[in-house]
């Protein structure tokens, strides 16, 4: 049986990060803003810890605008504008999760939850389960027995979410959630959905009515008065909105990123930018979880890193990191095998003969 898969919600972890620390942010020596790193490996790190989690990708939105913005400009327009000492943060997270070989996947025009829509209709067809990790309640509507919403709490520690805790917490399937979210609206998203109806007055016109299309189509005998001129001016917005909050989930997602684990791998490197950044306890979740210590030489050695050539090119590079006898092993049968190999040494002077 295939293990399951943590597939976590990139953006949406890393604000939640940033934001928990906003008033009393976590720096470094230098003062510079941690918050979002840390936050963001302490859930990953707890996730293996807790559930043995051994097959994880991260889901990140595009660079770009996404197709919603396309069909409406004002989406998400009332959001400000990332803080600038987040950007930083970000662009580290994504190395240290290249060096702890953990794929990332960013697809032009589509949100992280249409990456996460598709891996996990993905896993339905290869009958694998699916975890994912966010407190985004847009990912309701995917929820099902195979899949579920891993929801990080306050206080540490997950809400798993299946098809009856949706239910308990929204009054609705999670089939319905789209319906659901179509007549709320979404004021963070700038969705409009239909005014003056709420959250309970939804659950209860889903309750009877059972989705949009049949709400609509009974809507004489669904509700009176002033329930009913708020639906009926609200219509054209309710399916606009269905629209909207609509998770795409037949992406072209690649099966190699979902089903085999990176090689390329630096635990060392990812343990040395901890240490830098004052983030020794994220240092020593290495240690316990990959069998490195983050005070020992590999730690202290210089991560992988492209060698850059000339101003607009990079010479790509593979390294592994020997850690036990068995990865000797391996590399000693190769080097015998090529029979000509290349060793360097760092030394304390370029002169073959006068270094110590």
């Amino acid at each position: 049986m295939k293990d399951t898969l943590y597939v976590l919600d990139g953006y949406g972890l890393i604000y939640r990060a940033y934001f928990a620390f906003i008033h009393r942010p976590l720096t470094d020596r230098e003062g510079k803003n941690i918050s979002a790193i840390s936050g963001f490996f302490r859930t990953l790190f707890a996730l293996r810890r807790t559930y043995d989690a051994k097959s994880i990708l991260v889901a990140f939105d595009p660079i770009g605008p996404t197709f919603r913005h396309e069909e409406y400009p004002e989406y998400k327009s009332t959001r400000d504008s990332a803080p600038e000492d987040l950007h930083a943060q970000v662009q580290l997270i994504e190395k240290l999760l290249a060096l702890m070989g953990i794929p990332m996947i960013r697809i032009d025009r589509y949100e992280a939850d249409d990456v996460m829509g598709s891996v996990a209709q993905l896993c339905r067809r290869q009958g694998r389960v699916c975890q994912l990790v966010s407190a985004d309640k847009d990912l309701m509507q995917l929820v099902d027995d195979e899949v579920h919403l891993l929801r990080p709490e306050k206080g540490g520690g997950f809400r798993d979410m299946g098809p009856k805790e949706v239910f308990e917490e929204k009054g609705v399937r999670p089939d319905q959630m789209i319906d659901y979210l179509a007549l709320i609206g979404d004021t963070s998203d700038n969705i409009p959905g239909v005014a003056g109806i709420g959250e309970k007055t939804a659950a209860a016109l889903l309750a009877q009515w059972d989705n949009l299309d049949d709400l609509y189509a009974n809507l004489e005998s669904a509700a009176k008065g002033a329930k009913l001129e708020k639906l009926i001016a609200g219509q054209e917005a309710a399916y606009f909105s269905r629209n909207l909050v609509s998770i795409v989930c037949d992406l072209p997602i690649e099966k190699e990123l979902i089903q085999d684990a990176a090689v390329n791998t630096d635990f060392a490197a990812a343990a040395r930018i901890f240490l830098e950044r004052d983030l020794r306890t994220l240092a020593g979740e290495l240690e316990g979880l990959q069998g490195i210590s983050a005070d020992s030489p590999l730690a202290s050695a210089a991560p992988a890193m492209p060698l850059a050539v000339g101003d607009s090119a990079s010479l790509e590079t593979r390294y592994t990191a020997i850690l036990n006898e068995t990865d000797l092993d391996i590399w000693s049968k190769k080097i015998q095998a090529a029979g000509i190999f290349a060793l360097d040494t760092e030394t304390d002077n370029i002169d073959p003969m006068r270094p110590t």
